[in-house]
């Protein structure tokens, strides 16, 4: 079983390939979930309450 995240961040910004400088920075409490887009109708509703 995995141990769950502490945190939940989400990333919106624009962005080639995936937020490894940020998933390192950040550290292994935080769970990223990553948007990959600027249009926010696109947004998840589960994923934007989670964040």
């Amino acid at each position: 079983m995995t141990a769950q995240k502490k945190y939940v961040v989400g990333i919106t910004d624009h962005m080639f390939g995936a937020p490894d400088l940020e998933a390192e920075v950040l550290g292994d409490d935080v769970e990223i979930d990553f948007f990959a887009t600027t249009d926010e109708t696109l947004f998840s509703p589960r994923a934007l309450g989670s964040a």
